[in-house]
């Protein structure tokens, strides 16, 4: 899974490179594609492990909120928000990172885009991978097994918010049509005790 989309995230940068899309404002897009890359690239790894749990939370309440409408308009809607969250406030992720570092490594290199005041140095392809690999522990590993960053994103950001709510949710479900009871019995059965 990782190498597919590592694969779809080049086809995808490739794309927006030879689409031209970047020259857009006068090469303003392009250089603040360059300028999140090397962002990304020099970021700490604490900094990281923070962003990757947002990343989680807001992976978690997507997926919470689009089991709740009964149309797939209400799911579309209620994954968009939080995708849209996500990607506005430049969270990690791994497979996002697969595409914003290489479309500036190809922007850097190949439109020689060099945005003012930034260090091109560490743009490397050697620096993607390491960084990668680096930042693969807290954001890779822990984002996909059940571990830290499922109990703080599902548990310590999403689930103990509803918790006291939890009385309330057979009521506010049954009298608001685009919520379906099944959603309602779900979040009860999730948040009381086995």
């Amino acid at each position: 899974m990782y190498v597919a989309n590592f694969l779809g995230a080049i086809l995808l940068a490739l794309l927006f490179y030879f689409s031209g899309l970047w020259k857009a404002g006068g090469n303003a897009l392009g250089k603040a594609a360059v300028k999140i890359a090397v962002a990304k690239v020099n970021l700490d790894v604490g900094e990281a492990f923070v962003r990757a749990v947002g990343c989680n939370w807001m992976v978690c309440l997507a997926v919470w909120m689009a089991v709740a409408p009964r149309q797939v308009i209400g799911e579309i809607f209620a994954i968009f928000f939080p995708t849209m969250g996500f990607v506005a406030i430049g969270i990690e992720h791994c497979v996002a990172n697969m595409y914003f570092i290489p479309s500036g490594i190809f922007l850097s290199r190949w439109a020689c885009l060099p945005p003012a005041g930034v260090n091109l140095s560490t743009l490397t392809w050697s620096a993607f991978f390491l960084n990668n690999i680096r930042h693969s522990f807290t954001v890779f590993i822990f984002f996909h097994f059940p571990c830290y960053f499922c109990v703080l994103g599902h548990l310590g950001l999403l689930g103990f918010v509803y918790l006291p709510v939890q009385p309330l949710l057979p009521r506010l479900f049954s009298t608001r049509s685009g919520f379906s009871s099944d959603f309602a019995a779900a979040c009860l059965n999730c948040l009381s005790p086995s």
